[in-house]
């Protein structure tokens, strides 16, 4: 009986221990690890393909890449590191999921699966600011590379509420958790703002303070050049909530609107389209048409318009005088330091002024003896780097079966 009871206890014993180690490892918990050593200083590259990595980096600031995990945003840099790096700041939260991540400035900013919002210092490390979301927001759907959760969301969106005027007041209670089939849009930024939604309502912060701004229904907008985000039928000053239509004067698109020249995350677009299909420039403080904008498949890009024909793309100033032909061109990928990327079919990278429409050499997206047999996913364009993820030409669509991707390291990285 004593024997019995040894191993009673014994077993009771371990069992708690068991417990002890599991509730450590899987209760609430949230890490942050910030920059012990100075960051490396950004140094200029040659132009040409400088690394790859197997998960997508956000450029930030020039200096430093931003990757985004399920429960994870870690940084390393220089951007022009071959590899991933140690990474030089992380920050983890446990057990929620991060629903994206975007950067204003040297600021990354993070909203999670509970609506929390969190912006760090990208030099540092160190948390600026947060808030509390109170209610449910999507969870992770980046897949491997997190591009979609760096570059953009993908997560389907329905029909935007009206637009109604927006309150500077306290923010409304926040509607009842928002189920996992009903995703909202991601956040969105400006100069100085970020726009984050919640179910129902997008909310305005200011980028160094977390103050918020302003707030209003219209949830599944973007923000333009000029300062403004649009959403639904009605634009709005980014800046304080005021809706354009009611500025004297103003000669303002009627929606709903179609975005166009847009950077990562839907932001800082530097066109749209209108109801009618007509095109507008949204890079200064009032919209002003562009003709040119009108074609079908057209964007703006280093304040030029580009439009594909049937060999390529052609470009054409606002008003729509010639500036170039481009045979071979792919994809307009966009604009940095004064040049307009293009990528062609068969895997180059071509720069051109948009003020004469001259290009240079350009050089193949390739690093060292790959093959440049792939399909460009998304990508982004900042601080003369480009960084395209890469995708079979013929395998499967979903992201999450084998053969989806180019290979491992399937993201490329190049200096321009």
């Amino acid at each position: 009986m004593l024997r019995g009871l040894v191993r009673t206890v014994g077993a009771l014993i371990v069992l708690a221990a068991a417990g002890l180690v599991g509730w450590r490892v899987l209760a609430p918990a949230e890490v942050l690890a910030s920059v012990t050593t100075p960051l490396p200083a950004p140094t200029p590259a040659a132009p040409g393909v400088t690394g790859r990595t197997n998960v997508a980096p956000l450029i930030v600031d020039g200096q430093i890449r931003v990757y985004a995990g399920k429960r994870q945003i870690r940084a390393d840099g220089p951007v022009s590191a071959k590899t991933v790096y140690t990474p030089v700041w992380s920050f983890r939260r446990w057990p929620q999921q991060l629903s994206g991540v975007v950067a204003a400035g040297p600021t990354v900013i993070s909203q999670w699966s509970d609506g929390d919002v969190v912006a760090i210092d990208g030099h540092t490390g160190k948390i600026t600011w947060r808030i509390s979301g109170s209610s449910a927001v999507d969870r992770y759907f980046g897949h491997r590379t997190g591009a979609a959760t760096v570059w953009g969301p993908t997560s389907p969106h329905g029909p935007a509420p009206s637009a109604s005027p927006p309150s500077t007041a306290s923010p409304t209670p926040m509607a009842s958790p928002h189920s996992a089939g009903s995703p909202v849009s991601g956040m969105r930024v400006g100069t100085d703002v970020v726009a984050v939604p919640f179910p129902a309502q997008i909310r305005i912060f200011d980028v160094k303070t977390g103050a918020l701004r302003w707030s209003g229904p219209c949830v599944d907008g973007f923000t333009s050049a000029g300062g403004q985000y649009f959403c639904g039928s009605s634009g709005f000053d980014l800046a304080d909530g005021t809706n354009l239509a009611n500025r004297p004067g103003a000669s303002t698109p009627i929606g709903p609107y179609q975005s166009v020249g847009c950077e990562v995350s839907q932001s800082r677009c530097a066109g749209l389209r209108d109801r009618d299909g007509h095109g507008w420039l949204v890079d200064g403080p009032r919209p002003r048409r562009a003709v040119a904008l009108d074609r079908p498949g057209s964007t703006t890009a280093g304040g030029a318009v580009f439009y594909p024909d049937e060999v390529g793309y052609r470009a054409a100033t606002p008003d729509n005088r010639p500036l170039g032909d481009y045979p071979g061109v792919s994809d307009v990928l966009g604009a940095t330091d004064g040049r307009v990327l293009l990528l062609t079919t068969d895997r180059r990278l071509l720069a051109v002024d948009p003020r004469t429409g001259a290009t240079g050499d350009g050089f193949p997206l390739a690093y060292k003896t790959e093959e440049l047999t792939w399909t460009p996913g998304r990508w982004q364009v900042s601080d003369g780097y480009v960084a395209i993820e890469r995708l079979t030409t013929d395998g499967p669509a979903d992201p999450d079966t084998p053969g989806h991707y180019f290979s491992v390291e399937t993201v490329i990285i190049a200096a321009v």
